[in-house]
């Protein structure tokens, strides 16, 4: 059949879709269509959206084939990111059934997970016909896995659209050698930080590692950066290994020399520490056994690296050391790179090795012993000024999951608890007169509106212990009776403990150390400033960083920082038409903790109110942040014009005010050229918010108000 004479884009996805047609008259269609687009290239941006439509066709095996096609394309360079993630939508759907038929599957086998490939795929044929689309997702993973693996390749960003698929996916893999290739990819690094250290010269280089797919890679480059960034011999790779390890195209056959890694460097993870700061010494040493667990092998892959206070770590050891390579790529097209941010001196080294050392030490503990240890370690071994400003950092960084789990209470209560932290911090690190008996009597109602909400069973106890720390504070600082530290450290731990839970159950990837290394930075950074003397420029601005390394990505935003006068992080204009797409957008940013306007969050204050006026105050000064969705009726429609005069006019003072996202090609008049958009369809929309939430944390750091 042919495809240009007989039918049109989407008559071919409804023949593809038609059950009419067997698998065996819907293959040589897809194979048709992929001909005709890589013969007809002036028609391909209409093709391919025509073709995406068959994405969303409910057997998975059908719309696979659709899959499969625009896999194709990309590979070839003729679709774009956009594509790619259609084919991830599609993705999940698909992986997802296949993940059920395999959990239902190991379920009725006497060995469950450890049975044999052959018993589980026996079971699956078993129950195909009671779960038909699953048995079709199943079968359609062989043939069709690299549609999902070659945007996955060539589109990095789209990693984490299956990472919350990963603990399903490694299950899956043990019965479906095709998902290994995918599993493989969805964790391979990309532009994610590595600390490696080197005790032995007290140095050490903080980067990122993007896509290396065996530590043979890793090591070969973070020598070569060592040797570059040193200028050590020692750490110097040769020609044929740097090109083994990094070429995007290695050749299909090299000497068996190139092929292995000499160096004098072995690597540990960094639970090698001992408690002197040192490395294992050998077999015989007291810690652990150097060649054992705590060794980074070649066996093993860059995401098996333990990751701790927001890194992954490598610390190195001299040892004559051969690491042979086991030639093959798994993913060739990738080119394994290594950016340095910062080269850590002496003094920086010894810190992080210190803080090594005392996480090893609790880990190895009992789950109460660790709990007793971290506090002793954590307690506030400073004066007054400073033990209140440590505990009122402690319980602020608390706030923004306060707000986000505890939304149902009143705006009001929520800010008055920022208020309150904000005096208290006025008062004690930058010694301003502040109204001290505004904020105890704050706390005090904080304190008795949570014990009544308790009561009614409208708030949990977290609540009350919540709103009791904060009161401790304010009468710490402004009354006489000091604030009970470990009771304030213990509520921060439990609510902390409690974030990170529900995180890793939403598949975010959670580090709880991030939360004990700020701590320790507070106390170190607050324990080196003269408790007499006022602030400098420069000891207020490191004050201002509250997560040292860096904040987790699934910690809420708000509300960190003092936000000036602003009564919104987020507002967005919109035309009624792209309703859907707006309401999203607000309910996916105000997840992150952020405060928007939009319309539909703030029935209570529209009603009965003139509309010119309002909208005009929220763009022109109550919003830290406009979004503009552009579309075709957003250009024509009354109210969005409106916003538009009142955002464009304060464009011109304040140019970074303005995010616009773009739903089509329309031209907006006003918009200058040069302005850099958003596209914003379909799977886009998640990469729309990370961008948008950057931004309004960027320019709430740099508008801090302590």
């Amino acid at each position: 059949m042919n495809v240009t004479e007989d039918m049109s884009v989407l008559e071919l996805v409804g023949a593809i879709a038609g059950k009419e047609n067997s698998d065996d008259v819907a293959r040589p269609l897809a194979t048709g269509a992929l001909k005709f687009a890589t013969g007809h290239p002036d028609c391909l941006p209409e093709f391919i959206e025509d073709l995406s439509v068959g994405l969303s066709i409910e057997d998975p095996y059908r719309s696979g084939l659709v899959a499969w096609v625009l896999g194709c394309l990309i590979e070839l360079g003729h679709a774009e990111h956009r594509s790619g993630a259609l084919v991830m939508d599609w993705a999940k759907r698909a992986l997802t059934l296949a993940i059920n038929l395999h959990v239902a599957a190991c379920a009725e086998l006497p060995l469950g997970e450890l049975s044999t490939v052959e018993d589980v795929r026996r079971k699956i044929s078993e129950l195909a016909p009671i779960f038909p689309l699953e048995a079709r997702a199943w079968h359609m993973l062989k043939p069709f896995y690299p549609a999902i693996a070659t945007p996955l390749r060539l589109f990095p960003a789209l990693r984490k659209e299956l990472l919350r698929l990963e603990p399903d996916l490694a299950r899956l893999a043990s019965h479906y050698p095709e998902i290994h290739h995918v599993h493989g990819l969805i964790q391979m690094p990309h532009g994610e930080p590595f600390l490696i250290l080197d005790p032995e010269r007290q140095r050490g280089l903080d980067v990122t590692v993007s896509d290396v797919e065996s530590n043979f890679q890793l090591m070969a480059i973070v020598c070569d950066a060592f040797a570059t960034t040193f200028r050590d011999t020692d750490f110097a790779v040769g020609d044929a290994t740097r090109e083994l390890a990094t070429s995007p195209s290695p050749p299909s056959s090299a000497p068996p020399q190139s092929g292995r890694l000499v160096t004098d460097v072995m690597a540990f993870g960094w639970a090698a520490v001992r408690a002197d700061s040192g490395l294992p010494g050998g077999k015989d040493d007291w810690f652990c056994d150097a060649y054992g667990r705590h060794r980074i092998f070649i066996e093993h892959y860059p995401w098996n690296i333990e990751r701790r206070l927001g890194r992954r770590i490598m610390i190195l050891s001299r040892s004559p050391l051969q690491m042979a390579h086991c030639w093959g790529r798994n993913y060739p097209g990738l080119s394994p790179a290594i950016a340095v941010r910062q080269v850590l001196d002496a003094a920086t080294t010894t810190t992080w090795l210190q803080r090594f050392s005392s996480l090893a030490r609790i880990e190895g503990m009992s789950p109460q012993t660790q709990v007793e240890a971290r506090r002793d370690v954590l307690a506030p071994r400073l004066g007054e000024r400073w033990r209140i400003a440590y505990l009122c950092r402690a319980v602020r960084r608390m706030l923004p999951y306060i707000q986000q789990h505890w939304g149902e209470h009143p705006i009001a209560y929520l800010a008055a608890m920022h208020r309150v932290l904000c005096l208290i911090e006025q008062r004690v690190i930058f010694r301003r007169d502040v109204d001290g008996k505004l904020a105890e009597s704050l706390a005090a109602s904080l304190l008795d509106y949570s014990q009544r909400a308790y009561r009614g069973r409208l708030a949990g106890s977290t609540l009350v212990a919540f709103a009791d720390s904060v009161w401790q504070l304010a009468d710490g600082t402004f009354g006489f009776q000091p604030p009970d530290h470990k009771q304030v450290l213990d509520l921060v731990a439990v609510i902390w403990d409690q974030a990170a839970r529900k995180a890793g159950a939403s598949g975010d990837d959670v580090d709880r150390d991030v939360l004990w290394d700020a701590l320790l930075a507070d106390m170190e950074m607050l324990r080196g400033l003269d408790p007499d003397a006022p602030l400098s420029p420069a000891e207020a601005g490191r004050l201002g960083n509250f997560w040292p390394a860096g904040r987790p990505a699934w910690w809420p935003l708000l509300p960190e920082y003092a936000l000036g006068s602003y009564d919104y992080e987020v507002a967005i204009s919109f035309s009624g038409e792209d309703r859907d797409v707006a309401e999203r957008l607000a309910a996916a940013l105000r997840l992150r903790g952020c405060r928007i306007f939009y319309d539909d969050f703030q029935r209570a204050e529209l009603f009965g109110r003139a509309l010119t006026p309002l909208l005009e105050s929220v763009f022109r000064t109550r919003a830290m942040l406009c979004v503009v969705l552009i579309s075709e009726s957003y250009t024509v429609r009354r109210w969005p014009q409106l916003e538009w005069q009142v955002i464009r006019a304060r464009f011109e003072s304040d140019p970074a005010c303005l995010l616009p996202l773009r739903l089509d090609d329309s031209k907006l008049a006003g918009l200058p050229d040069e302005i850099v958009f958003l596209p914003l369809r379909g799977a886009l929309l998640e990469t729309a918010v990370e961008s948008v939430a950057a931004r309004v944390e960027a320019r709430m750091s740099s508008q801090l108000v302590l």
